[in-house]
């Protein structure tokens, strides 16, 4: 009788074939896979990082293209509230008028000078803002404020005429026609030198000095002019008569031109 091993079963294969572990029997396939996945993930690395450095180019350039665009936009609105503000300060110097000052109290007409200057400031403030971000608008911006303060001040000077004449005729039938008839001789006599000058008056001559000078002592001798009175008195003397159109019809061609192109720039932009 024989005892039995319980390794013999294991071994009763024939002497030809070897004995092959039951662990080999079969192939392991999930590893194989993981495998050639890693292989082709290893492959499609650089793939990834390609397209990946291609979606960052293009998000980089989105970035760009709408930063630009931002800026572009901020200056176009810093390019329209420049000229709204610039426009705003000249028309505080569009409301100067020679018959409204002329009729109104005297301290509108004293005052008048500061105002035109506080308008011209607040319209170079803004015309700097144009010569930075826009300079073919600041080149227009420019010519109209310059227009603009001149046509200001030459109405300041025309009521302060104004009422010193309507002074002037108040109290000349007071002081009789003698002290008046030199009064209008001294001022006739500067007056044509202006206005028909000949080749040995010419303005700020000997002759010049002269003229002014009698005619100043013969307003002062009415007595009861003031010297700025006085002086606008002389002013009318001194000046032709259109000047003060040419400066209305300057700023407004200027007014013009500049709302035209800024509203242009705008359009465009």
């Amino acid at each position: 009788m024989f005892l039995r091993c319980p390794w013999f079963d294991h071994f009763r294969e024939t002497p030809d074939s070897a004995p092959v572990p039951r662990q080999y029997e079969r192939v392991d396939l999930s590893g194989i896979g993981a495998i050639a996945a890693a292989g082709v993930a290893a492959l499609g690395i650089p793939a990834a990082l390609a397209v990946g450095r291609w979606q960052m180019r293009g998000a980089v350039e989105a970035v760009r293209e709408t930063a630009v665009s931002d800026q572009e936009q901020w200056r176009r609105s810093l390019r329209r509230e420049a000229s709204v503000q610039f426009l705003l300060a000249i028309a505080e110097l569009d409301r100067f008028d020679a018959d409204q000052l002329a009729g109104g109290p005297a301290e509108a007409i004293e005052s008048a000078g500061a105002a035109i200057e506080a308008a011209h400031r607040r319209s170079t403030e803004a015309y700097y803002v144009l010569l930075i971000e826009s300079p073919p608008l600041s080149d227009l911006a420019l010519r109209l404020m310059n227009a603009a303060r001149a046509r200001a001040c030459a109405e300041v000077r025309d009521a302060g005429e104004i009422r010193a004449l309507a002074k002037m005729e108040e109290f000349s039938a007071e002081l009789g026609p003698e002290i008046m008839q030199e009064v209008d001789s001294a001022l006739a006599r500067l007056y044509h030198l202006y206005l028909d000058p000949q080749p040995g008056d010419l303005l700020w001559s000997p002759e010049h000095g002269r003229r002014m000078e009698a005619a100043r002592r013969a307003l002062v001798k009415l007595g009861r002019l003031s010297r700025a009175e006085i002086d606008a008195l002389i002013s009318i003397a001194t000046r032709r008569d259109e000047e003060t159109r040419t400066l209305r019809q300057g700023a407004e061609e200027a007014r013009e031109a500049f709302v035209n192109a800024v509203r242009a720039a705008l359009s465009d932009a």
